[in-house]
């Protein structure tokens, strides 16, 4: 996964082996297509193993403070904000023409 969380942008790919070609191909997307105006590339988490010590004590971490999410927007705020993710309802006429016909 290739995460920008100033840009809000994510690219996430899957691959059935995961080799030093497979990597190569990764970056060269990130730079060539991706990002091709960036002058620099921060690049983050060497191994699995490190990845997972670091997500592993964040996690704790979280945990320990009992971390809650505090939000900063009212409930009216939310749903203009978040429009994108409420349904929408048509209004639909009811024919109430069968209504007349039971008898």
């Amino acid at each position: 996964m290739f995460f920008d969380p100033n840009g809000g942008w994510r690219r996430v790919s899957n691959r059935d082996s995961r080799t030093s070609i497979d990597w190569a191909e990764e970056i060269r997307q990130l730079l060539d297509v991706d990002y091709p105006q960036a002058n620099k590339v921060k690049l983050l988490f060497p191994t699995s193993e490190k990845l997972a010590s670091e997500l592993n004590a964040w996690q704790k971490e979280r945990n320990r403070t009992a971390s809650k999410v505090i939000w900063h927007f009212t409930t009216q705020d939310a749903r203009v904000k978040l429009k994108h993710l409420y349904p929408l309802f048509e209004d639909v006429e009811t024919d109430n023409s069968n209504a007349s016909n039971k008898a």
